[in-house]
């Protein structure tokens, strides 16, 4: 079973755990709504911002970033039914709007979907569970979908997440301290690792998901490779105060009322724009 099919094969157990409420999903919406409005002197001016939350899945965070006033939100998502249960879950939410197509494919569709170029887009928990080349197209997919220095908003996760995350199942399978120590160790040295996922002690999800473990500079690459950057300014005092730009991947979010608890959870909210 692939990734992508474990995803498919557990949307009716994580649609009942999404209705009951998922504490780090809900964190992720709160800090990706506290980054929006906080963006570079370049971002786009608009009474009615386009948001497209690409991996949208059941669509509870692209139902939170509908909230913002004047907003019109699209999510898509590869999965049919994943689109189909969003679709009846928020029905209600009339500038809310759901596609059924990859981020490497929206581009092409966009004007057959009625759709134009967005503001804004999500990316949330999303990269970390494909390799380099589909991170490499899913953003090059997103920056042809987004307006002139557009932005994109990332949620990923830090080195010690995973590390977190395998010290959990050795525990849960067993494994003697010094044999999981080494265990870990040695899947921290990997490329990638096979995990099964489960929700606050619920039963765990049919099949596994795969998680790639990268760094932030990593992350950076990718967005740089893809047309993403920003410019920052600084002062070189010994130029006699010249003002000289710099061009980083992105800028991390941190002076959210979460940051603590997003730190915590070594959970990232990394912002970028189109070049």
């Amino acid at each position: 079973m692939t990734s992508f099919e474990a995803y498919q094969a557990n949307l009716t157990m994580r649609l009942d755990e999404l209705r009951q409420g998922d504490p780090a999903y809900e964190l992720h919406g709160d800090a990706i709504m506290e980054t929006l409005p906080y963006e570079s002197e370049q971002a786009p001016e608009t009474d009615t911002p386009r948001i497209l939350d690409v991996g949208c899945g059941l669509g509870f965070l692209a139902l939170k970033l509908a909230e913002w006033p004047g907003s019109q939100v699209v999510g898509i998502d590869p999965s049919n039914e994943a689109i189909r249960l969003a679709q009846r879950e928020h029905a209600a939410t009339p500038n809310l709007q759901f596609h059924a197509v990859s981020a490497q494919a929206f581009p092409a569709r966009m004007a057959e979907l009625g759709e134009e170029s967005f503001d804004r887009a999500i990316l949330n928990m999303v990269l970390h569970s494909e390799d380099d080349d589909v991170c490499l197209e899913v953003l090059t997919g997103i920056r042809s979908a987004l307006v002139p220095h557009g932005t994109l908003v990332l949620v990923v996760p830090g080195e010690s997440w995973l590390t977190y995350k395998l010290i959990e199942k050795a525990q849960a399978e067993g494994l003697d301290k010094d044999v999981g120590i080494a265990w870990v160790s040695d899947m921290l040295r990997r490329r990638s690792v096979d995990l099964a996922w489960s929700i606050r002690g619920q039963p765990t999800y049919e099949g596994t998901i795969t998680v790639y473990n990268r760094s932030l500079e990593v992350y950076g690459s990718l967005l740089s490779d893809a047309g993403f950057g920003l410019d920052v300014y600084t002062t070189d005092r010994d130029a006699l105060n010249k003002r000289v730009t710099a061009r980083v991947p992105f800028w991390e979010w941190n002076d959210h009322t979460k940051s603590w608890e997003m730190a915590h959870r070594d959970r990232h909210v990394l912002v970028t724009q189109t070049l």
